[in-house]
């Protein structure tokens, strides 16, 4: 059945503002569960935030896919170094020199090897250094570009910068002939001395990276890839001098060129930038490279979000620095609805998704976020439904495939779960599972859920929403059992919820085997349990058969009802377990944290997302018997009680199963193992196990078989030693 429009009128005021507040402490967090041992992701805890949450961009992902600019210079990235990079590429250059000045071979490999052994001492200089054999020197032959090079190295590295820089003007002054391999080279050192000195002289500094460009472009030599990293040097004298424009400009350039330090110096810029005065801001808003590149920023990082609505902070200004440029164009709307969502200004971001493409898959994701923000539910869940199946479908903004717009960029980052981030993908269709629960459509619910990856939800859908026919109908038809050669190839073990169509097959026919085999429907189960699964459950089922068959002697039926409860109590978790609580197979028993009924109950009330009155009642008659943590551990000691009925008073067989079924519920349940204790006592007392447990007053200790172990000593105090204190020995099975 579902919601009508008017279930849930349009919120009050007072509560649309509390809202904003909690979304922005939502919105800044961007994280949707508490720190855990690889918890899964899920939504059905979270309220109206599970859907609410702000989605975040990938900031290179947003880069490559605008493609602002193309790189106009090759980039080498060092395999082994800068170092040895440099090395190689001068050696190779003093090669080819020395073979354009008809060199003989055997002088140039002995002049290569000669000038690479003074090259290296380079490392050493600035140190002290006692044997004058280690201080670099200019050798005879080199070619004189070289030669310049070298002492200027030499002298740059002594701290003797002028001696430097005069050796590499030196060199730019030669007759363009004789200067073809290490003009580049002069010119960027030049710059990077301008940019390293005490007292910089940035305008100096970004001539010099721009003359290595130009040099490159008439044709000098460039074997190190100089021309590349001058962009990245003189966008960093651009950033130093407060020229923000023109250092993201430079550095988007460096970065289209594959150079990952660009990445981190745009978000390093970018983050200065946002921290100025609108002055600085508006220029930046105005040139359209810049304004992408800072808005990719901001909707990356979401830095400098204050509460929620608030008209100030860096993203704040940044948006009304773009509205005060007079940004229309529609490949900037999306990104600016985004940033303007996270920063809780629905105004704007309703402003902003109107001017975006209509097909915007993102911008459409927004506006149903903000369905839900004014309390209108249907129209939320209407307007997800269709974003979902246009994404399945590939379409976009002029039929594009998704992975060209802002939407395969985006992602919910999370923290303490298994994945570090949620795909838009799996987060819409997750979000559309959460509004078709509150809707009442709990059929489609779980299916969104499922497919989306959400696996505690769904787990939680189809063992407490779902009747166990409204589950075995929907598992029939659209997960049906795989052939028969198909479903002998096991997939392995997953941790934690299925990853892949067969593993979520598997576990989805799993879940409902075991709650058929919960409610008393054996048979039916059989056919739903994995492989590796079925051959217990039948043997169990055998063995409880013959335990009820009233022809069979006592002591047989006795035999076969302790069987099904050791059975039961071994592989109970994988035979009659839930997925989600009280037992928590979805992490094979050993966490108790997910959706449960008292989170949902927990939820606000006033939220939208809050769970109807109908989803309750549900949850509270579809649980299992006892809905105590471990519950088939009470079924297993119930089929030992009723072994031990069949058999004689004072039989050591009888004590012998009454004590191994009270110590499975001892230690978390004395209560409930307290009755197993009378029995053992009152119907057993003249039997050893009995007589121990009348003495001590509880379960004595036992083997894995139920035979009687000694009491447990105290250690014997050691020869010498002073006086042991009294030691209270508690033995726990």
């Amino acid at each position: 059945m579902r919601a009508n429009a008017s279930e849930r009128p349009r919120p009050p005021a007072d509560r649309r503002l509390a809202w904003r507040v909690t979304l922005a402490l939502l919105f800044i967090g961007g994280s949707l569960l508490a720190c855990g041992p690889n918890f899964p992701n899920m939504l059905l805890n979270q309220g109206d935030s599970a859907v609410m949450v702000a989605p975040v961009a990938s900031f290179t992902a947003e880069l490559e896919r605008m493609q602002l600019v193309r790189p106009r210079f090759p980039t080498r990235l060092p395999v082994n170094g800068h170092a040895e990079q440099t090395l190689e590429s001068e050696l190779d250059d003093l090669s080819a020199a020395l073979r354009q000045s008809s060199f003989p071979e055997p002088q140039i490999a002995t002049l290569v090897k000669a000038h690479e052994q003074e090259r290296r001492k380079l490392g050493a200089l600035g140190k002290s250094i006692e044997d004058a054999r280690l201080q670099p020197r200019v050798l005879e032959g080199l070619p004189p570009e070289f030669a310049d090079y070298f002492r200027g190295s030499i002298a740059w590295h002594l701290g003797k910068i002028d001696d430097a820089t005069a050796a590499w003007e030196n060199l730019l002054q030669r007759p363009a002939g004789e200067r073809h391999f290490k003009s580049t080279w002069a010119a960027f050192m030049l710059g990077r001395t301008e940019s390293t000195a005490p007292s910089p002289n940035w305008n100096r500094a970004i001539t010099r990276f721009q003359e290595v460009r130009q040099l490159v472009t008439e044709g000098y030599a460039d074997s190190p890839g100089l021309a590349a990293s001058s962009i990245g040097w003189e966008a960093q004298a651009h950033l130093k001098s407060g020229n923000y424009a023109r250092a993201l400009e430079l550095y988007l350039e460096q970065a289209s060129g594959n150079d990952p330090s660009a990445i981190v110096s745009l978000q390093w810029t970018a983050e200065r930038a946002l921290n100025q005065d609108r002055a600085t801001l508006a220029p930046l808003a105005s040139n359209a490279k810049v304004q992408s590149v800072m808005t990719a920023y901001v909707i990356s990082s979401m830095s400098g979000t204050e509460v929620a609505g608030v008209p100030f902070g860096p993203v704040a200004r940044w948006l009304e620095a773009v509205e005060a440029a007079g940004v229309r164009d529609v490949a900037s709307a999306e990104r600016l609805a985004l940033a303007a969502y996270q920063s809780g200004r629905m105004d704007l971001a309703r402003r902003w998704i109107q001017r975006a493409p209509p097909g915007s898959i993102a911008a459409r994701w927004l506006q149903a976020k903000l369905h839900l923000f004014d309390g209108e539910l249907a129209d939320a869940a209407a307007l997800l439904s269709r974003v979902v199946r246009d994404f399945q479908a590939g379409d976009d903004v002029a039929r594009n495939k998704p992975t060209n717009s802002l939407a395969a960029s985006l992602f919910i980052s999370t923290e303490g779960a298994i994945e570090s981030s949620i795909s838009a993908p799996n987060q819409i269709l997750g979000e559309l599972g959460v509004l078709r629960l509150a809707q009442r459509d709990y059929t489609e619910a779980l299916d969104a859920l499922l497919r989306s990856g959400f696996w505690v939800d769904a787990a939680y859908v189809a063992e407490r929403i779902l009747s166990v026919e409204e589950l075995q109908a929907y598992v029939d038809r659209h997960w049906s059992a795989p052939p028969a050669d198909e479903s002998a190839k096991a997939e392995p073990r997953f941790w934690i919820g299925p990853e892949t169509p067969g593993q979520t097959r598997t576990a989805l026919r799993h879940l409902l085997a075991r709650r058929l085999a919960r409610q008393g429907f054996p048979q039916a189960a059989l056919a739903y349990f994995p492989e590796v699964w079925r051959d217990w459950f039948q043997t169990l089922q055998n063995s409880l058969e013959q335990a009820r068959n009233m022809d069979q002697p006592k002591e047989i039926r006795a035999t076969a009802w302790f069987e099904a409860a050791k059975l039961t109590r071994k592989f109970g978790l994988e035979l009659y377990g839930t997925e989600v609580g009280p037992d928590w197979n979805v992490y094979e028993g050993n966490y108790t944290y997910g959706i449960t009924i008292e989170s949902r109950i927990e939820l606000p009330p006033q939220s939208i997302l809050a769970p109807r009155s109908e989803e309750l009642e549900r949850a509270r008659g579809n649980h299992p018997e006892p809905e105590k943590r471990f519950h088939y551990r009470y079924t297993a000691a119930a089929l030992a009680m009723q072994a031990a009925n069949l058999l004689p008073d004072n039989h050591d067989e009888t004590a012998r199963i009454l004590c191994i079924a009270g110590s499975w519920l001892k230690n978390r349940d004395p209560i409930a193992a307290d009755a197993y204790y009378k029995a053992l006592v009152r119907r057993c007392r003249k039997t050893a196990l009995g007589a121990e447990a009348d003495r001590l007053r509880w379960f004595p200790r036992i083997d894995a078989n139920g035979k009687l172990l000694p009491p447990v000593q105290p250690p014997k105090a050691r020869p010498n030693a002073p006086d042991q204190p009294n030691i209270n020995l508690v033995h726990l099975d």
